[in-house]
């Protein structure tokens, strides 16, 4: 035991799964690489630009696109067939970007991978950690469900945020707002 607390929430995405009460959840892994490229001088981008992909304004001279969805593929080494597929997706993006990038040599460019946690449906699993066995078993007796304590069909002060996915930077803040109205009894937000 590292510690105690009457209330713990995991929120830790596909590692969620490492937890004995929340192995069975439908999370799954998709791989993303983003491409960094030197910026044009031509170029000027003062904000964020987003389409199918997005490119970033230039940190240290850089511009930062991306970025690969990958399904079934656990690879942390950069590869170049993605650093072409970023280009490209940058080049529809930003149409008179496309010359500059012709002559990116794609096996050379730096980058980063990272994954992403998405539920089966691809919507956050946010809330009070179902019991899975009491649940299964709760549900298989339909008439019963109304005569059983709901309460029952948690863990007790177990609460889940992961499943967020590519869209994590809008639903997180929202996620812990709706957490701690729950946790705390509040009106929900």
């Amino acid at each position: 035991v590292l510690d105690q607390a009457p209330v713990v929430i995991i929120a830790t995405a596909s590692a969620s799964l490492q937890f004995t009460q929340a192995n069975q959840l439908p999370l799954k892994s998709i791989r993303g690489q983003v491409s960094l490229f030197p910026q044009p001088k031509a170029l000027t981008l003062n904000s964020v630009v987003c389409g199918e992909g997005y490119v970033s304004p230039p940190r240290g001279g850089m511009l930062c696109t991306g970025a690969t969805f990958q399904h079934n593929n656990e690879s942390r080494v950069l590869q170049p067939a993605d650093h072409t597929s970023n280009l490209n997706q940058l080049a529809r993006l930003l149409p008179d970007l496309a010359p500059h990038l012709e002559t990116a040599d794609s096996a050379n460019l730096d980058g980063r991978v990272g994954f992403r946690c998405a539920s089966s449906d691809f919507l956050p699993l946010v809330g009070p950690l179902p019991n899975q066995e009491v649940a299964q078993e709760a549900f298989s007796k339909p008439s019963e469900i109304a005569s059983n304590d709901s309460d029952q069909l948690y863990w007790p002060g177990l609460y889940i945020s992961t499943g967020h996915g590519s869209k994590g930077l809008a639903t997180c803040p929202l996620a812990a707002e709706l957490l701690a109205d729950l946790i705390c009894g509040q009106p929900l937000c």
